[in-house]
């Protein structure tokens, strides 16, 4: 059987959603992948690309180091499967690029895969609480849980202190979508925002959360959308200025000084720190404008995807 899950990118809303704000998400075509064949002899062997990391085991004696791959297998044997003997390949390939990988939640994504192939093995379904739990306890943080949500559901969602609904985007948005191959650790930055969220400036995160929710409020319409996204941003650059995140690394900084002279509204997406960002306008000529400035090589090809986590029994 094959369980699979798509990757995901935050259009707004990163961080202000552990302050309670809320955040947009929406899911990308790459696909995590879970494949699960039982074998008639043999240990239990498992394989994860293209980290090439194997683990083999028996059935009653899960791996107990402390390498992620171990730590996922681990929480999902707690729904320990009634098959001695299998082979498992996790596969998130679509998420690497020239080696590095990309900042699409590929983390959440094989979480959402591998728990639809154990969930089926066991005749039970997972709740969004479960498995954002496992997916904290696998990235060692305290994150939202947005990832999984978009990852589970499929398609553009706000998000909210554990609770989400499909949205619909203005259709005249348009997107560019940049990497720029420099990875950040999620789980690091976001326990380091937790920090910051302790002594911060309490008028600052009120004004923020605020904003955030207005830019969820107003996605069906990219006039007033891209007004209140680029009000998120200029708050968003504040707060990585007092807490010393390195939200806007050099070259988020870089890209965003071209999208402000061309009209676009640019924003790191997600930890930030890393690789990934998004431009946004409601006009592509200005788009087009925006994308000739920038090297060729950090634009990455993505299209919206409603689809969410399925599962295929062959």
């Amino acid at each position: 059987m094959l369980g699979s899950a798509p990757g995901k990118l935050v259009l707004s809303g990163e961080y202000a959603v552990l302050l309670g704000a809320a955040a947009l998400v929406t899911t990308v075509d790459r696909l995590a992948t879970c494949f699960l064949k039982e074998q008639s002899e043999g240990n239990w062997c498992v394989r994860a690309e293209p980290l090439s990391e194997s683990l083999s085991f028996i059935s009653d004696s899960p791996p107990e180091n402390d390498s992620i791959l171990s730590r996922l297998i681990t929480t999902m044997w707690q729904k320990k499967p009634d098959i001695a003997h299998a082979r498992l390949l996790l596969d998130t390939i679509p998420f690497y690029r020239n080696g590095e990988k990309l900042g699409m939640g590929s983390s959440a994504a094989i979480v959402v895969a591998a728990s639809l192939v154990f969930d089926q093995l066991m005749s039970k379904t997972s709740s969004f609480e479960e498995l954002a739990k496992t997916h904290n306890q696998l990235q060692r943080s305290r994150g939202s849980g947005l990832d999984i949500a978009a990852c589970m559901e499929g398609g553009t969602i706000a998000f909210r202190s554990h609770t989400f609904s499909t949205v619909s985007l203005d259709p005249g948005l348009k997107f560019s979508f940049i990497a720029t191959q420099k990875s950040a650790s999620t789980s690091t930055m976001v326990e380091k925002f937790r920090e910051w969220e302790k002594r911060g400036d309490s008028g600052l995160s009120r004004e923020w959360v605020e904003v955030a929710d207005r830019v969820v409020d107003r996605c069906n319409d990219s006039v007033e959308f891209l007004e209140e996204l680029g009000v998120f941003v200029k708050l968003l650059k504040r707060v990585d200025e007092e807490s010393g995140l390195g939200i806007f690394s050099d070259e988020h900084l870089e890209i965003s000084r071209i999208a402000n002279q061309r009209g676009v509204v640019y924003k790191p997406s997600g930890a930030g720190g890393g690789d990934m960002g998004v431009a946004f306008s409601d006009d592509a000529e200005k788009l087009n404008a925006f994308e000739s400035r920038i090297p060729a090589r950090v634009i990455e090809r993505l299209n919206l995807t409603n689809r969410g986590g399925e599962l295929q029994i062959y």
